[in-house]
């Protein structure tokens, strides 16, 4: 039996086994989308349950300002972290506050050590300002923790250490801050470490879910590290140059000379 076939129709099946065999190594349009699985997202607002204040951790630095009715008399509480700071680099910052020792106390200028580990922001920021009732006239307190750090590792477009003044972060907002997933990026398994209390956990959250907004690792915590791991696509714009090439020319060598036997015939 003679095989006929034009040249145009014989390009035509070369150039769709080509692109076939090129597309089965690419990401899909349904791996790149976000919170596809799960119920659909409620018609009204609902509650947020999951978001607790986070708690001062041995190792934390605190930045303390105080004020009162005589700013002069407020002077020697202060460690020039309060209306300076923003002028100040961050290690400037680190070693003028007040480190959290390994036991939960700090040492504050007048008080002498006042335990505030495992206190939120708010209930140490009252517990000095009403510790400083007894030197001054209606005191004022401004507490913030200094090094608040998030670690973003993997597949987003700029990997690196999210340094806060806000106390309220959520994963999806640490991703965005460093230049979202990227193409070969894991969405439905993004690793968070989190060391509280003396404790490590891990924990593992889904982007591709609408259940990602109730996750009590949702909002994250001082130090946590967020890990966005590749997805096996990726291993194909890794190997060696010479391994990505030496396929190709292999099948297109064969194809032609497939498509020469055939004419010859």
């Amino acid at each position: 039996m003679k095989i006929t076939s034009s040249p145009a129709s014989l390009l035509h099946w070369v150039g769709s086994f080509l692109g076939l065999a090129l597309l089965s190594g690419c990401v899909t349009h349904d791996q790149l989308l976000n919170f596809t699985k799960g119920e659909p997202f409620p018609a009204q607002p609902e509650a947020i349950l999951n978001y607790h204040r986070i708690t001062i951790q041995p190792e934390d630095i605190l930045s303390i300002f105080v004020s009162a009715a005589d700013p002069e008399a407020a002077e020697p509480f202060n460690m020039g972290t309060g209306l300076n700071m923003g002028m100040m680099g961050m290690q400037g910052m680190q070693m003028s506050g007040y480190l959290v020792d390994a036991n939960g106390f700090i040492d504050f200028p007048g008080l002498g050590n006042i335990e505030v580990g495992g206190l939120t922001l708010e209930a140490a920021r009252l517990k000095v300002r009403d510790g400083l009732k007894e030197f001054l006239v209606e005191p004022s307190v401004n507490l913030r923790i200094m090094n608040f750090r998030i670690h973003v590792l993997g597949e987003v477009g700029r990997p690196g250490v999210l340094n806060l003044s806000n106390e309220r972060l959520s994963v999806l907002e640490a991703i965005a801050m460093s230049g979202d997933i990227g193409p070969y990026g894991r969405r439905d398994s993004i690793l968070i470490v989190r060391e509280l209390e003396g404790e490590r956990s891990f924990a593992w959250v889904d982007v591709d879910s609408r259940d990602i907004f109730r996750s009590p690792y949702f909002y994250l915590k001082q130090n946590d590290l967020i890990y966005v791991e590749p997805i096996q696509a990726k291993t194909t714009t890794l190997r060696d140059p010479a391994t990505r090439v030496l396929p190709w020319v292999s099948v297109v060598t064969s194809l032609v000379a497939f498509a020469l036997s055939i004419f010859r015939n």
